[in-house]
């Protein structure tokens, strides 16, 4: 609902799309995008490559996959982002999003098969930024 009211904002009704799905990129409608946006689901993803392929697939030659992933989390930052949790929610954490999964190698060696040009930005070993053309 967030993303449909601020592309209406942008005026880009009649040019952006936005689709929800259920994590199989076969079910994703349409076969021909310039760009799609992820955020923080990737490094999620059991089978990452086969997942990968398909969504490659379904982006036009020359399109683009642009993705904000969690860098693999250290013991000290998952402890301490399990630590505020735990204060500003006043209970015990067990939620999956805090375990140390991550962008690491194998992921990356993922994106350079199945797209022709990757490039990785990171920020304060937080967060990588990935943008991956067809």
């Amino acid at each position: 609902k967030k993303a449909s009211q601020e592309i209406s904002h942008w005026g880009l009704i009649d040019r952006v799309s936005v689709h929800l799905y259920d994590g199989n990129p076969a079910h994703i409608p349409g076969d021909s995008y310039d760009y799609v946006f992820t955020k923080s689901v990737l490094v999620l993803i059991p089978d990452f490559d086969p997942f990968l392929a398909d969504l490659a697939e379904r982006i036009k030659a020359g399109g683009e996959l642009l993705s904000a992933e969690n860098l693999p989390l250290g013991t000290w930052l998952h402890d301490s982002k399990r630590f505020i949790y735990n204060i500003l929610f006043k209970r015990r954490l067990h939620w999956v999003a805090f375990e140390r999964k991550g962008v690491n190698v194998h992921f990356l060696r993922a994106f350079d098969r199945h797209f022709s040009s990757v490039t990785i930005y990171r920020r304060l070993g937080l967060v990588a930024a990935i943008r991956a053309i067809k």
